[in-house]
């Protein structure tokens, strides 16, 4: 009898022992948990919090250093950089940790930047008169590679001049810049996360991973690369750019959606001045009325000129297809004959348009 009852002692302590070792695990797996779930919301807030301050440098930087034709780099944690342009209806947003609306930056880019470095190039965008400044967005990983197209397809002169020129531009600043030829072509762009190439007229190379081709199609009679012409940006459909400011607008973005949509919002900037232009048109015209008839009179050109430089063909600019060559050339055109209209103006000591 007392055999048995210290089994069923020695028993009952087993289980109390098991139950015990149990509620030890269950209650330090809950607390384990715990601690972990504050590391984790701890570390995401503080991701967040460091997102927060690169995104106020960014902007700060991008609002703040906006001398055209100049050249940044910024130091920044590593972090990867979102953006967002939408054509329907403008909006453009950067996003790190939480998105920042940018209502008015002009800013050609890659969609996802991953870097600890950020290059910045500025230029001025002017149709004659100045519009506004665009910023340029790369980091040191992504290369531009001119391709100097050699043997049967060899480049013209001027298409040789148009390189040098884009070469001239691009060598001013720090970016990762390289020349390379159908025999190098592919082990330079190989060295690099991201490579866009950029080349003339069809004269392009095959398919390579990892690339952005851009094929440029200056126009044939003006010989100028920053007048206007055509651009295919990995062989798809045309678009077409005016001014080398645009042009390395869309060298510098990864497709042509993106770039036609901060062309959209670049234009629609544009607009503005051009109605804020003919408005200041119509005060010189009525104020010359009794005192000076040659200055009314050499008012007319640039005033119709203006008004021809309206390529929008409703009040917004998101849904309609604006971004042609034939628009570019006559934005341009006009151009020229207020920026001549303006010369005459002041040859004959009237005031000025700009």
């Amino acid at each position: 009898m007392s055999i048995v009852r210290k089994r069923r002692n020695n028993k009952r302590g087993a289980i109390e022992l098991q139950f015990n070792w149990i509620f030890v695990l269950v209650a330090g797996f809950i607390i384990f948990t715990f601690i972990i779930s504050i590391i984790l919301s701890q570390k995401k807030s503080a991701d967040a919090a460091l997102g927060v301050d690169i995104t106020n440098q960014i902007t700060a930087e991008l609002q703040g250093k906006r001398a055209p034709n100049t050249f940044y780099e910024v130091t920044i944690p590593e972090s990867t950089f979102t953006f967002r342009c939408t054509k329907d209806d403008g909006y453009f947003d950067m996003k790190i940790s939480e998105s920042t609306p940018l209502p008015t930056d002009i800013i050609f880019t890659d969609k996802t930047l991953q870097t600890k470095k950020l290059y910045l190039w500025t230029r001025e965008f002017r149709l004659p008169y100045t519009i506004t400044t665009v910023t340029y967005l790369t980091q040191p990983s992504t290369a531009f590679i001119l391709y100097n197209a050699t043997g049967n397809t060899a480049y013209t002169v001027n298409e040789l001049r148009y390189l040098d020129e884009i070469y001239a531009d691009l060598s001013s600043t720090n970016i990762t810049l390289l020349v390379a030829n159908g025999n190098d072509i592919a082990s330079k762009a190989g060295q690099f996360k991201r490579s866009h190439i950029i080349c003339f007229d069809g004269n392009c190379p095959k398919t390579i991973a990892n690339t952005n081709v851009y094929d440029i199609t200056p126009n044939q009679t003006l010989n100028s690369l920053d007048a206007y012409g055509t651009i295919k940006i990995n062989g798809g459909d045309e678009t077409a750019y005016i001014t080398k400011t645009t042009l390395y607008g869309a060298i510098f973005s990864e497709n042509k959606n993106y770039y036609e949509c901060q062309l959209n919002r670049l234009m629609g900037q544009f607009e503005i001045k051009r109605e804020l232009m003919q408005t200041r048109i119509a005060l010189l015209d009525e104020g010359y009325k009794k005192i000076n008839n040659d200055c009314r009179f050499r008012l007319t050109g640039p005033e119709q000129s203006i008004i021809d430089m309206n390529i929008s063909t409703s009040s917004s600019w998101y849904n309609n297809d604006t971004i042609t060559n034939s628009n570019m050339k006559r934005a341009y055109d006009n151009t020229l004959q207020v920026n001549n209209g303006n010369e005459d103006l002041k040859i004959h000591s009237c005031t000025l348009l700009y």
